[in-house]
């Protein structure tokens, strides 16, 4: 069920609403979802240490994001000035 809601996901993010990426986060102890991102294309952003306070103890939180496959280099933003280099 979860591939199906996923790719429902990507529909209306890529297609529809054309947009150019899909962010998803994971805390450090979710493993089995870090797994899962990763298995359907997902990159980590990297990790956020300590961010959230919950269940009397700080947890760390993992970010990913899925680029939109169908833009081409051409559509892709194009940064000038120093944040380019």
């Amino acid at each position: 069920l979860a591939d199906e809601i996923l790719q429902w996901l990507f529909k209306r993010a890529f297609d529809e609403q054309r947009l150019n990426k899909v962010i998803a986060q994971a805390l450090s102890g979710e493993t089995e979802l870090r797994t899962w991102l990763l298995q359907r294309g997902f990159e980590s952003n990297g990790v956020q240490r300590d961010i959230l306070f919950a269940e009397g103890r700080w947890h760390s939180m993992e970010t990913f994001t899925r680029m939109n496959p169908a833009r081409s280099a051409e559509e892709q933003p194009v940064l000038s000035g120093k944040a380019a280099e």
